[in-house]
């Protein structure tokens, strides 16, 4: 792993997993895979760093999250999109189902595709586990997952949202 690294996040636990980005734009992921948080394609340990590559994409970001032995993985692509892998079950993916992904899968609901829906930053709260939370071009803030305590902002704590909501129009 002799490359220039530009960003590195680490998942907390004793499940940990990274990802790196390099200065030329590559990422990198290794550790804890139970889950597929690696985007391998697969579900085993990575003892050292391996490039991912999304089709089409430069990837500009990524963020790990992790809880007990549940890790994820998201990347935003400098296209605006967010690319999400591993343990999704609370749908915190954003893939609109709550199956586990093992391969970077695109989040839906029109982040990164429609027009004022370009992601340009993720936050993945280990503290609030099973939630993920999107930022817009347009300054919207957007949530995907659990929403067990209210976490989405969207009034209630009874509907999981696997694929992403805006959380409150007044922000």
């Amino acid at each position: 792993f002799n490359k220039n690294v530009k960003s590195i996040v680490v998942s907390g636990g004793s499940h940990t997993h990274c990802a790196a980005i390099t200065t030329d734009q590559k990422l990198y992921t290794w550790g804890h895979n139970a889950h597929g948080a690696l985007g391998s394609g697969n579900t085993t340990n990575g003892l050292s760093p391996q490039e991912r590559t999304i089709s089409g994409q430069v990837i500009v970001k990524a963020e790990v999250c992790q809880k007990g032995s549940y890790n994820q993985t998201y990347v935003i692509c400098a296209s605006g999109r967010v690319y999400s892998c591993g343990y999704n079950g609370y749908g915190q993916l954003g893939v609109g189902n709550t199956t586990n992904q093992s391969n970077f899968t695109q989040v839906v609901g029109g982040l990164g595709t429609d027009t004022n829906k370009f992601v340009i930053d993720v936050f993945a709260p280990q503290s609030h586990f099973g939630n993920v939370f999107f930022v817009t071009n347009d300054g919207r803030l957007w949530h995907a997952g659990r929403n067990y305590r209210g976490e989405a902002g969207t009034g209630d704590t009874s509907v999981q949202h696997n694929t992403p909501v805006i959380c409150n129009a007044q922000l």
